[in-house]
């Protein structure tokens, strides 16, 4: 079976319905899989220590699902993207 070289997910994290968020990370874990490389940019729309932050959700899930995840820092992100990596800073996840 072949794979994808590259996911590529934009704002796909909205909302505040976790089970549409395990969902996505469902989906994610069928496409990615070896050589495959994934990348997810949130705009995040709760502050890190929410229930419902995007980004904590993503930490811990591509983890739970056996995907290596790295989020990137927020100095490698333009200034404008960056905030003070809480609410309305965007993330940058790179999963395999």
């Amino acid at each position: 079976e072949r794979r994808a070289d590259l996911v590529l997910a934009a704002d796909v994290v909205y909302g505040n319905d976790p089970g549409k968020w395990k969902a996505l990370i469902s989906t994610l874990r069928g496409l990615v899989g070896g050589h495959t490389m994934a990348i997810l940019a949130n705009m995040q729309r709760y502050p890190l220590s929410h229930p419902l932050s995007e980004a904590a959700f993503l930490e811990k899930e591509l983890a739970s699902a056996g995907l290596e995840a790295r989020r990137l820092p927020q100095e490698a992100l333009h200034p404008d993207a960056r905030g003070n990596g809480g609410a309305n800073s965007c993330a940058i996840f790179l999963c395999r």
